[in-house]
């Protein structure tokens, strides 16, 4: 028996299937910025989907940069308007983020200013890449249509909480502390509790202006 082989037969080989089955396993990950580096320790990922509720002005964004003849800061240039798509502002809800190795959900969901439509998240029990996730392990899935931005820690961002409810809840409730300016406090029951609660957070201010008048009364006599 003769131990040649045939010139062109390769010394190993791996089916069609396995080679589905590897391509199954690995992802590729959103890249280097997210792999193992100096900066890593710094990176915060972000995880949710574009939020089409509001829209940003661009054109109003790009006339307040037009009149800002100094040095912008980062949030200011964050929101300008740019052509290339990884770098277009827009808005995310953001559900969930991960740092330093862990996940954390949000309380409840909101919405961040990020840029570029983001990395896309494995669902379900796939494989996810480490750089995706920034987390070894996962006992829990993603849905699908999740989406991950990443920034450092020191970035600056915009937030936008959004509240809704009674109006009673989110505007009187939270805002009759105020200092009523009409000074009309007999006009209603609500502007008689403003004034009411706005006299009550300056008692300390005018309890001071008393005794500084008592003080300089008893001066002058």
């Amino acid at each position: 028996m003769s131990d040649k082989k045939n010139p062109g037969q390769k010394g190993s080989s791996s089916s069609p299937a396995d080679a589905s089955e590897a391509a199954s396993t690995t992802e590729s990950g959103p890249g280097p910025r997210f792999g193992e580096n100096l900066l890593a320790p710094s990176l915060v990922r972000l995880f949710g989907r574009e939020f089409l509720g509001l829209q940003i002005a661009k054109t109003n964004i790009a006339d307040v940069l037009g009149q800002t003849y100094y040095a912008r800061s980062q949030l200011a240039s964050s929101l300008k308007p740019d052509e290339r798509e990884q770098a277009e502002p827009r808005l995310a809800n953001v559900y969930g983020f991960s740092f330093e190795g862990n996940y954390y959900k949000m309380s409840a969901p909101a919405v961040f200013v990020v840029h570029g439509p983001g990395h896309p998240v494995t669902p379900g029990q796939d494989p996810i890449s480490l750089s995706t996730l920034g987390v070894e392990f996962k006992d829990q899935v993603f849905a699908s249509g999740v989406r991950m931005w990443g920034y450092d820690k020191l970035d600056q961002m915009m937030r936008i909480d959004i509240t809704s409810g009674w109006l009673a809840d989110i505007l009187l409730d939270a805002e009759l502390g105020a200092m009523n300016v009409t000074g009309d406090e007999g006009s209603s029951d609500l502007v008689g509790r403003s004034a009411m609660v706005g006299r009550s957070a300056m008692v300390g201010r005018s309890a001071m202006v008393g005794r500084s008048a008592m003080i300089g009364r008893g001066r002058r006599g």
